[in-house]
């Protein structure tokens, strides 16, 4: 049994959506790792 066409559309919308996101989120999260892995924390929020 096929879900309704709609539905279908709403989940496929909410995964792009989704996706979307993470690859905003992507950078910063990056810069955020940095942080908490550097030799010298202090030095690293001068220069953001």
């Amino acid at each position: 049994m096929k879900p309704p066409a709609r539905k279908l559309d709403l989940v496929k919308k909410i995964l792009a959506d989704d996706a979307a996101i993470r690859d905003l989120s992507s950078p910063s999260l990056a810069r955020l790792s940095a942080l908490f892995t550097a030799n010298n924390p202090a030095r690293v929020l001068k220069k953001m």
